[in-house]
């Protein structure tokens, strides 16, 4: 649960009842820990539904670019272990739990458009880029927006966990449909 409530939240509004509200970036605690938060009851929310359907259009989207799709599935287990389970989960710690948390510090970085935070569009574009490591450059720019996602679910519940869950999902068809 979050560990402030919005202003625009009634004061008479109990502390223990979460609020509906996406909490405002510019009144961020630093004593609020993304990482710690369970977000509870986001997968009630139509926002968390849609960002995990959102992965079909980045999908579709690799298709209609000619990223060519797998022909047979030859994955080890390690494979998709650490692609669906552990990578999500550390890129996640540190890319929103880490980087974007400290960019919000910043009042710069706390302006939003849509949702979206500076902070969020910043650390997206660090996370596209170190996908050039280990990727083509299409393949890492289709990144960018799938980490928008991943960044607005961090703002939207204060909590790393929707993030993680949508990354596992996208990482897991990527793995099934490209290889």
């Amino acid at each position: 649960m979050p560990t402030h409530l919005p202003s625009d939240v009634p004061s008479d509004v109990p502390s223990d009842v979460p609020s509906k509200v996406p909490s405002k970036v510019n009144e961020h605690s630093a004593s609020s820990s993304a990482a710690v938060n369970q977000a509870p009851g986001f997968w009630a929310e139509p926002w968390f539904w849609l960002s995990l359907a959102a992965g079909l259009l980045v999908w579709v989207s690799l298709w209609w670019l000619g990223v060519p799709m797998t022909t047979s599935l030859n994955l080890s287990l390690l494979t998709f272990v650490l692609s669906v389970l552990v990578y999500p989960v550390l890129e996640e710690i540190v890319f929103r739990g880490w980087l974007q948390e400290w960019l919000l510090t910043f009042p710069v970085m706390q302006a939003s458009k849509l949702g979206f935070t500076v902070a969020n569009g910043v650390t997206s574009g660090i996370f596209a880029a170190f996908h050039l490591f280990s990727q083509s450059p299409l393949w890492a720019v289709s990144i960018l927006f799938p980490s928008l996602v991943f960044g607005w679910l961090r703002d939207r519940y204060d909590s790393l966990l929707p993030g993680v869950l949508v990354h596992m999902f996208y990482n897991a068809g990527l793995l099934l449909l490209f290889g």
